[in-house]
C-alpha cells in the first residue's frame, strides 16, 4: 500500500472538526462509536458530538439492524457488517477527502462541507430490511430508497430538529445538495468513483474469504486514497489528474470482480427470488379468511403485520408511512422466516426454511444453470446485467493534462470496452431421489432429534424470550422434550397435544440448538431425497455410519 495515503486521525482530526463546527453553536469534540467497524489501517474512526447526535435516531439506528450486502454474509459469514457501519466509513472518507483538498487550497466554505459529511452519514437510510432485494421484493422503482430517505430527513422529527440544531436550514441543503454544490462534490457522491463505492468495496473486499481477497483489499484502499489525492476542482466540477488513470481502473476492475463473484452470485440471486415469492404468497394467504387460525395468536399477529407491510409497500411506494417503514429491521423479517416454518402451505414452508438455512443448502433443492435459454421449467429465470460506468457523458470521469480534457471511455485501459457484465441464471428445481426407506429413515432421525434435544435440556432452561411469539415457541419445545424424557413418542406427542409433526419439527428448527435444529430442518423438508441416496439412507438406519449424508448443508 502506498506510503502516500492522507488520512485524518488524533489532534489534526479534531483540529478540522473544530474549524469545522466553529460558528455553529454546536460541540466539536469527538468520540469513536463502540460499535463501528473500520477495515482501513492505522486509522481512527470517528466522529463529532453532533454526528453522535445523528447516529443516535432512530432511522439511523434502524440502518444498524440491516445488512449491507443483504445475503451475501451466508456465503462469506464476515460480510455482516451494517447499513450504519458503511455510511460511518462513508462520512470518514470524506472528511478524509476534505482534508486533502484543503491541503491543496481550496477554500471550501464549512456550510458545504457540513452538508457533504452529512450527506454521506445519511446516505443509506432509505433502505429497507435486506436493502436492495427489498425494493424487488415490494416491486419498488428506481431511486425508492432515495426517495424515503430524503422523506425521513424531513418528517422524522427527531432527526430533523438534530440536523436544524447543527446549522439551520441543513436539511433542505442535504436532500438538494447537487442544486447547491459549486465546487463539483455532488459527483463524488453518485458517479463512476464516488466515496459511497469507496466505502463499500473497501469493507467488502477486507470481509470475503478467499486466496486473493487480501491482496485487492490493499489494492482498493490504496487506489481509492490515490484516486483522491488526484482530484481537481475546476469550473465547479471535479477532474482527475491523469496519473490517476490506473488507480480508476483498478478501482473498477475489483468492482466488477465483487460483482460477478459475490454481489450477484448465483445463490444469493436465487435468495432475492425467494424473499419475493415469500412476500407475494403470505399477502395472498393472508387475505384467505382464518388461514393462520391454527397458529398460535400471537405469531398470526406477527404474520399478519408483515404481510401487511409488504402489501402496504407494493400499493402505496412513495406514500408509505414513515413511522411504519421504520418499524420494520431485518431481525424482524429473519423471525418471520421461522415462523412461516409453521405454515401449511408447503411451497411457502420450504421457502422459508431456504431463507434460514446455510446458502449450500440450496444445492440440495436447486440445479443452477448459468448463461442458458429459458424453458418455461425453471422456477426462477433471471438476467444479471451490469454497467461500469453509466453512458451519459456528464457522468463519465474526465481527466486533466495541463487545460486537456480526456474522458476515461477514450483512454485505453481494461475497462474502455470491456465495460458491461451480463449473466442468465437458471433455478431448476431439483427432484429427489425416490427412497424406499423414507419411512425408515424418518423414524431414525427422530430418535436422533430426540436424543440431540435431551442433550441440549440445560441450555433450554437457560435461554429467555423477547417477544411472547418466541415464549410460545419456547415453552412448546420444552414441552416436547420432557414427554421424550418420559419415553413418549412423537406420534403420541401429536396425538395427545392436537399437534402435526411438522408443526413440531418447525418449533425445533426455529431454535438454535445445533443438531436437533438441523435434523428438525430436514425433515420440514417435502423428502428426505434431496439429502440421501438409497446407499446413505441405509447407512444412516443401519448405524454403520455416524457421520450424516451431507451434514454440512442445512
Amino acid at each position: 500500500m502506498s506510503t502516500n495515503i492522507n488520512q485524518v486521525y488524533g489532534k489534526e482530526l479534531l483540529n478540522f472538526y473544530k474549524k469545522l463546527f466553529e460558528g455553529t453553536g454546536s460541540s466539536y469534540g469527538f468520540i469513536s462509536p463502540t460499535h463501528v467497524f473500520c477495515p482501513i489501517p492505522d486509522k481512527e474512526l470517528v466522529l463529532p458530538y453532533p454526528f453522535l447526535k445523528i447516529i443516535n435516531t432512530k432511522p439511523m439506528q434502524k440502518a444498524g439492524e440491516k445488512i449491507q450486502t443483504s445475503h451475501c454474509y451466508k456465503i462469506h459469514p464476515r460480510m455482516d457488517i451494517s447499513r450504519l457501519d458503511h455510511m460511518i466509513l462513508a462520512e470518514s472518507l470524506g472528511v478524509d477527502l476534505l482534508s486533502i483538498l484543503e491541503k491543496k487550497g481550496y477554500p471550501i466554505d464549512n456550510y458545504t462541507k457540513i452538508a457533504f459529511l452529512v450527506f454521506l452519514l445519511t446516505h443509506d437510510i432509505g433502505h429497507g430490511p435486506f436493502s436492495h432485494p427489498f425494493e424487488q421484493m415490494v416491486e419498488g422503482y428506481k431511486g425508492m430508497h432515495e426517495d424515503i430517505g430524503k422523506r425521513a430527513l424531513l418528517e422524522e422529527e427527531e432527526l430533523h430538529n438534530v440536523l436544524e440544531e447543527i446549522y439551520p436550514g441543513l436539511t433542505e441543503r442535504v436532500i438538494h445538495f447537487k442544486e447547491h454544490d459549486t465546487y463539483g462534490l455532488s459527483s463524488l457522491l453518485e458517479g463512476v468513483f464516488d466515496l459511497d463505492r469507496a466505502s463499500f468495496l473497501i469493507a467488502d473486499t477486507y470481509l470475503m474469504d478467499g486466496d486473493t481477497k487480501y491482496e485487492s483489499y490493499l489494492s482498493i484502499t490504496n487506489c481509492v486514497y490515490q484516486i483522491m489525492n488526484r482530484i481537481i476542482l475546476k469550473e465547479g466540477k471535479v477532474y482527475f489528474e491523469k496519473s490517476a488513470f490506473p488507480y480508476i481502473d483498478t478501482f473498477l476492475r475489483i468492482r466488477k470482480e465483487n460483482y460477478e463473484g459475490e454481489y450477484k452470485y448465483a445463490t444469493s440471486v436465487l435468495d432475492d427470488l425467494l424473499l419475493k415469492r415469500i412476500g407475494d404468497r403470505t399477502i395472498e394467504l393472508a387475505c384467505t379468511s382464518k388461514v393462520f387460525s391454527y397458529l398460535p395468536p400471537t405469531i398470526q399477529t406477527e404474520i399478519s403485520r408483515f404481510a401487511s407491510f409488504i402489501a402496504h409497500m407494493k400499493e402505496q411506494k412513495k406514500d408509505i408511512s414513515i413511522s411504519e417503514y421504520y418499524s420494520f429491521g431485518d431481525p424482524f423479517f429473519e423471525r418471520i422466516f421461522r415462523f412461516l416454518l409453521l405454515v401449511e402451505d408447503s411451497r411457502l414452508r420450504e421457502d422459508a426454511l431456504l431463507m434460514i438455512s446455510p446458502i449450500s443448502i440450496y444445492d440440495a433443492y436447486y440445479d443452477i444453470r448459468k448463461n442458458e435459454k429459458e424453458t418455461g421449467e425453471e422456477d426462477f429465470y433471471v438476467v444479471n446485467q451490469f454497467t461500469i460506468y453509466k453512458s451519459k457523458p456528464d457522468e463519465n470521469i474526465t481527466f486533466l493534462e495541463g487545460s486537456q480534457k480526456i474522458d476515461y471511455q477514450d483512454c485505453e485501459g481494461k475497462f474502455t470496452r470491456d465495460s458491461v457484465f451480463q449473466e442468465t441464471l437458471s433455478y431448476f428445481p431439483k427432484k429427489p431421489h425416490s427412497l424406499t426407506c423414507e419411512k425408515e429413515l424418518r423414524e431414525t432421525l427422530i430418535q436422533k432429534l430426540n436424543q440431540a434435544l435431551v442433550e441440549k435440556e440445560s441450555e433450554l432452561k437457560g435461554l429467555t424470550c423477547i417477544s411472547l411469539a418466541e415464549k410460545v415457541i419456547l415453552s412448546e419445545v420444552k414441552r416436547y422434550c420432557y414427554c421424550v424424557k418420559k419415553n413418549i413418542s412423537l406420534e403420541e406427542y401429536t396425538t395427545l397435544y392436537g399437534l402435526s409433526s411438522n408443526r413440531i419439527f418447525a418449533y425445533l428448527a426455529m431454535m438454535n440448538l445445533e443438531e436437533a435444529s438441523r435434523i428438525a430442518r430436514m425433515l420440514l423438508s417435502r423428502s428426505l431425497g434431496y439429502f440421501y441416496t438409497e446407499e446413505e439412507a441405509r447407512r444412516e438406519i443401519s448405524q454403520e455410519n455416524k457421520i450424516y449424508s451431507k451434514k454440512d448443508v442445512i
